[in-house]
């Protein structure tokens, strides 16, 4: 018998497919779904992708078995398909749950199921639920302690996979064709004027003017991105993908995963999660906090004076995600317009406060 077509939406769940689906990642054994209810979840935070919560019912007592599923879809949105074109969200993720997670000492959700049918443009995945720890609110902003236990939990990863070569040998990962960095640069140079329009009197002229030259230096910025000690980073660490309880923060979204210098991450998170005022009291000491947790993870040969470096390539960098983000994703919901704004003024902040615009000279 032939295993039922994946769904292409939550709606379009059928009991056959979720139970073929658990039990091919071993979640469930032998037992059958006999009822599911689906809650939508995300809005105004998942941007490249429809999630719900799965609460399944068994045919048998449910002791062992998870009462509920995260599902995650594909976006409907033409912008979203555009960036995966370019970019390979769903790819990097689908691979990074199948591939890495197990090897990597970071906290993420178990990978039940995955399924990719290109002709038929449907991705999906089941995750494990995480509830009841909660996500976190980049639109409110994190707290300086919530930022150093996020720092705390992901330098683990990195100094795991510091200059490993099995990285290099990751084609999805690793971008050794330079397509999608050249996507990147493409992106934001096309965009620019319709992050300009949206970001209003919250760009200040100092951000305007550092973005308008950025596009034509990213090729050299790329370079020497690619010349600084390499690990894999999460790639979109901000408030939005981690989820808070007991113990370290745990991290989702898996999208924009990357082969980049570490502190790529930290810099991502402090300019999109942190209000201005926070930052400028903590992120020095959050920064010393990470080079500090890299060293007691056996990196050597990694100075402070080169993390603070690598820091500040790495916020401008980042800054082009917000930027093709604002000009491709669908912002029609209010709190995804919001947190969108906010980061453009955090990031206004943080290119005056950084000096950024003396990488681009």
């Amino acid at each position: 018998m032939n295993a039922p077509a994946s769904p292409g939406s939550p709606e379009a769940i059928t009991l056959p497919w979720l139970t073929a689906a658990l039990r091919s990642g071993g979640a469930v054994g032998g037992a059958s779904v006999t009822g599911v209810v689906v809650e939508p979840l995300g809005a105004g935070a998942g941007f490249m992708s429809v999630l719900a919560r799965l609460r399944i019912t068994y045919d048998r007592p449910m002791t062992t078995l998870p009462a509920t599923v995260i599902a995650k879809f594909r976006s409907p949105h033409p912008g979203a398909a555009r960036m995966d074109a370019a970019f390979g969200h769903y790819e990097r993720e689908r691979r990074f749950y199948s591939e890495l997670a197990a090897s990597s000492p970071v906290k993420a959700p178990r990978l039940f199921h995955e399924s990719t049918d290109r002709p038929n443009r449907t991705f999906v995945l089941l995750l494990e639920d995480l509830a009841p720890a909660e996500v976190g609110d980049q639109l409110a902003g994190l707290s300086p302690r919530q930022a150093a236990d996020t720092i705390e939990a992901i330098a683990p990863l990195h100094a795991h996979w510091w200059r490993s070569s099995a990285l290099a040998g990751l084609d999805w990962l690793a971008d050794a064709s330079g397509s999608r960095d050249g996507a990147l640069l493409s992106a934001c140079q096309e965009l620019w004027p319709a992050y300009v329009a949206f970001g209003g009197d919250g760009l200040e002229p100092g951000a305007r003017q550092a973005g308008a030259r950025l596009p034509g230096r990213m090729a050299s910025l790329l370079d020497a991105c690619r010349g600084r000690p390499q690990t894999l980073i999460h790639g979109d660490l901000r408030a939005d993908n981690l989820l808070f309880g007991a113990g370290s923060p745990s991290f989702v979204d898996w999208q924009l995963a990357a082969r980049r210098p570490g502190a790529s991450d930290v810099a991502y998170l402090l300019t999109s999660s942190l209000t201005p005022a926070v930052r400028r009291a903590s992120e020095r000491s959050l920064i010393e906090r990470y080079h500090r947790a890299l060293v007691s993870h056996g990196v050597e040969d990694y100075p402070l004076a080169e993390c603070l470096s690598d820091y500040r390539l790495g916020a401008l960098l980042g800054w082009c995600w917000p930027i093709v983000g604002v000009g491709l994703l669908d912002l029609a919901d209010a709190r995804a317009a919001a947190m969108f704004r906010a980061w453009s003024e955090r990031m206004s902040a943080a290119v005056a406060d950084l000096d950024l615009a003396s990488l681009l000279a």
